[in-house]
């Protein structure tokens, strides 16, 4: 297997002797590395946009500039830095505020010593981890929606798709091994040890040598990776999407995926599944670029949709 980068961390805390506590908390952790630390959120953001860690953990009240705050301009300048943000209280507003700008990490102070490591492992990958004793705000975040509507039969629909869905903090996991070329149970082997981790699989694509896998991205991933050196050469990326357009026999229009990849021209696509279902197309995406993916897609393909299948009225 090949080996993995320690994952860069930044620590701001405008209080020494907590902030001391994190960076030896970190320190002694040698997937990571400690690459600076700050006193003020003024502080912290020149050294974000310097050094641009991995992971930043930021003090929410801090002088200068809050976590909040850092988290509005990181969003502002597309940096690739996930946030992981410390507070004293349980205030739902702010935790509203922070997940609506894309903050993966939430920890109470009073668990942080104990959740840091776990929430820094988890962001890393494009993972979220939420202070447990948070939970009950996240179930009350969008609580009137009214959520998907299931028919028992699909009406049939003018557009090739009826809907574009997007499921991110996915990894892909590549595995190459020119040994096992034409080697009876070489899959089942990969396999077993997805399933002796209890790790569902996506999407999965072959070539003569080489399996690419996505999965979750969960703390799990190292060990599979582990195991699954033994057998070839592994590596595997985090922060992916998977987005899937689906519709109705999408195998029998020709030219729908010209029509797709013109649409996303601009966008780098790693994994792509199509004709194994009629209902659907998916590919692999980075997570960063999901959001513009969707809004291509949206105007390529849902203009001027169905009225027969979409509550076209209600748009207007």
């Amino acid at each position: 297997m090949r080996p993995t980068r320690p994952i860069t961390v930044l620590i701001a805390d405008d209080h020494p002797i907590f902030r001391r506590g994190l960076c030896d908390i970190i320190a002694a952790d040698a997937s990571l590395r400690l690459v600076g630390e700050a006193a003020d959120g003024e502080q912290a953001w020149q050294l974000i946009q310097k050094l641009q860690p991995a992971v930043a953990v930021l003090d929410i009240h801090m002088p200068k500039r809050s976590g909040i705050q850092l988290g509005r301009l990181l969003l502002q300048q597309r940096l690739r830095v996930e946030l992981i943000i410390l507070t004293m209280d349980a205030e739902e507003a702010l935790l509203n505020e922070a997940l609506n700008l894309g903050v993966k990490g939430y920890l109470l102070k009073e668990t942080a010593v104990t959740d840091l490591l776990q929430a820094i492992h988890r962001v890393a990958i494009g993972d979220s981890y939420i202070s447990p004793a948070l939970s009950g705000a996240l179930l009350r975040r969008n609580a009137a929606c009214e959520g998907t509507r299931i028919t028992s039969l699909a009406p049939h629909c003018n557009s090739p798709f009826k809907s574009i869905a997007v499921k991110k903090k996915l990894s892909i996991i590549d595995v190459v091994a020119s040994r096992m070329l034409m080697t009876h149970g070489y899959m089942k082997s990969i396999f077993d040890i997805f399933d002796k981790h209890q790790c569902p699989v996506d999407m999965v694509c072959t070539s003569e040598v080489s399996v690419s896998l996505t999965v979750d991205s969960n703390e799990k991933l190292p060990a599979v990776a582990a195991d699954l050196g033994r057998l070839a050469d592994v590596k595997y990326e985090g922060k992916k999407a998977l987005l899937c357009l689906v519709g109705d026999d999408i195998r029998g229009h020709s030219g729908i995926a010209a029509q797709v990849f013109t649409a996303m021209r601009n966008i780098n696509v790693r994994m792509i599944s199509q004709g194994a279902s009629e209902i659907n197309m998916s590919f692999m995406i980075e997570e960063d670029d999901a959001d513009e993916a969707v809004r291509l897609l949206h105007a390529a393909f849902f203009k001027n949709p169905d009225p027969t299948i979409f509550d076209v009225a209600a748009r207007k």
